[in-house]
């Protein structure tokens, strides 16, 4: 069973590019890659402790801190941020807005948490007010929802759930469906993604969704919700990973075999493995954060396999790999190492590369979504990647991997 993917060719680790002075006006850098060098190992560093915080899902605590321990690793064996170690401190929110208020306040009382990585947490209204109070600096933050559209702290590098209105544009644009159906957990947050695929992406293509699908999170029996589905030309889905691969076996047995559209983030390539025949994971597609031709990745994916080499690989652990990476990309041009220059830095970053993983970032301008009411999701990160599920990897679709606007 396959748990992490093929490593390129040597020769495709980049040596670190160093960040620009992070201040006066904007600033470029580049993600963070180690050296091919061969010279004698760095010192071990000896400064005090940088710590980071992570708020996450119970169910996402072996997918996104392995790839934050990855480039931490990476890192500490270089030398660390200026002589300083970096360590992790992930928090579960156990799917509760209380409990990720709670993540929020310890690490506001815990003076050694500098900034959050890889955060992907759908309580933003719950924990961005204290952290941000703190100029606690949401480095790689996944926005999801309202919570986070607004919050000065949220410097995202990936567009979060808004990545399945990419799926839909993939789905209608690539795959040449007209009719495509769409499944959601029942939600406030997922239940309001409908009408936003109509009015952002659909309704400029003179058409909108010709089937919903709303699913109980603790839905026993999925059929009902299949047989909604089934006489779409595609299917996207906005569920769970134990809903999503149910729908798709209930969908499938029902006699549909169109294709299917999932999110990486949701149900990575091991979980299709092991739980969908090849039938049933045929013409399954899904969109992903990152563009896995990209230079960056494959030194994600280096990082992944010398130092987590038993972690699965998923969209969770790059976004948390990469917060890590631009976190000691700024903090390391920083005459001290504190959460208010981390977070003021943040904010007069542009430009950032992060070796074709993503568009070059940048955070200087507001983002235009919905209308200006969305100003954290800066223009530069609302892309996805398609790919296609085979053989327990998700592959790019097309090896030159297009980037889908999430917006279009």
């Amino acid at each position: 069973m396959r748990r992490v993917r093929k490593i390129a060719a040597a020769g495709t680790v980049i040596a670190l590019v160093a960040l620009a002075a992070a201040c006066g006006s904007s600033s470029k850098s580049t993600a963070s890659g180690g050296s091919t060098s061969t010279s004698t190992a760095a010192a071990k560093p000896t400064g005090t402790p940088i710590r980071l915080g992570l708020i996450t899902r119970a169910l996402y605590l072996p997918l996104g801190p392995p790839g934050a321990q990855a480039a931490i690793k990476r890192i500490n064996d270089s030398g660390g941020v200026n002589g300083h170690p970096l360590e992790l401190v992930p928090c579960s929110n156990d799917d509760k807005p209380a409990t990720a208020a709670t993540c929020a306040q310890k690490y506001v009382e815990d003076k050694s948490i500098i900034a959050t990585v890889g955060d992907t947490s759908a309580f933003g209204a719950d924990t961005n007010p204290p952290l941000d109070a703190a100029k606690i600096a949401g480095v790689g933050t996944q926005p999801s929802g309202a919570g986070d559209f607004n919050s000065p702290r949220i410097f995202p590098t990936v567009p979060g759930g808004n990545s399945l209105l990419g799926a839909v544009a993939f789905a209608y644009d690539t795959l040449k469906a007209k009719k495509i159906g769409m499944a959601v957990i029942d939600s406030p947050t997922a239940q309001a993604l409908p009408g936003l695929v109509d009015s952002q992406v659909l309704k400029s293509r003179g058409t909108a969704l010709t089937s919903k699908a709303v699913v109980p999170t603790a839905a026993a029996d999925v059929s009902a919700q299949a047989a909604t589905l089934v006489n779409s030309d595609a299917v996207v889905l906005a569920v769970t990973a134990d809903l999503g691969i149910r729908l798709i076996k209930a969908m499938r047995q029902q006699g549909f075999t169109g294709p299917v559209v999932v999110s990486e983030t949701t149900i990575d390539a091991h979980t299709v493995e092991k739980s969908l025949t090849p039938t049933e994971a045929d013409k399954l597609y899904a969109v992903s954060f990152f563009n896995k031709s990209s230079d960056g990745y494959k030194r994600f994916l280096a990082d992944m396999k010398k130092y987590q080499s038993d972690a699965i690989i998923t969209d969770l652990a790059g976004v948390a790999w990469l917060g890590v990476n631009m976190f000691a990309d700024v903090a390391s041009k920083l005459p001290s190492i504190t959460r208010e220059a981390v977070y003021d830095a943040m904010g007069k970053l542009s430009g950032y590369d992060t070796g074709g993983m993503t568009k070059p970032l940048s955070y200087t301008t507001p983002g235009t979504a919905l209308g200006g009411k969305a100003v954290r999701l800066f223009d530069s990160v609302l892309f996805v990647w398609a790919d296609v599920y085979k053989n327990g990897d998700y592959p790019p679709v097309d090896p030159k991997q297009t980037p889908i606007p999430v917006f279009s």
